[in-house]
């Protein structure tokens, strides 16, 4: 079953496909699609692992925070938001100092709906977690 958050013109899922329980993680594909009357986009990110802890401070972050990190098991930002005047700032797959393969990454940033940080906070709430 997907999580999913959708607002004006963009739409965040995360495709839960794997469990591995001895560290408590969970293996995601990430999709998130962009799509406003002139321009559209979608970025796949697939099989990235998660800790079951990760997820349950990301969603604190999106409830009580101006700032919101998702995080893989390498310790890699995959999602980042940050509340910025009337918008959410919304950072995919952004660049770390420590990364030496920058040039084979998709960064994205963008603008959009000040809301997404609630919509995306209960979508990750309503979800029937079992972990």
């Amino acid at each position: 079953m997907l999580i999913v958050a959708e607002t004006s013109g963009i739409s965040i899922s995360l495709d839960p496909k794997e469990t591995e329980d001895r560290v408590g993680s969970i293996k995601f594909d990430l999709k998130v699609k962009f799509n406003t009357q002139n321009q559209a986009s979608e970025f796949s990110l697939n099989n990235i692992w998660i800790e079951e802890t990760e997820l349950n401070q990301f969603e604190a972050q999106l409830d009580k925070s101006q700032i919101a990190e998702l995080t893989d098991m390498s310790g890699f930002t995959i999602l980042r938001l940050q509340h910025v005047d009337d918008f959410t700032k919304l950072e995919i797959n952004p660049i770390k100092e420590r990364m030496s393969e920058e040039y084979d990454r998709i960064n994205i940033s963008m603008y959009v709906e000040y809301n997404l940080f609630t919509y995306l906070y209960r979508a990750l709430n309503d979800y029937a977690k079992w972990w």
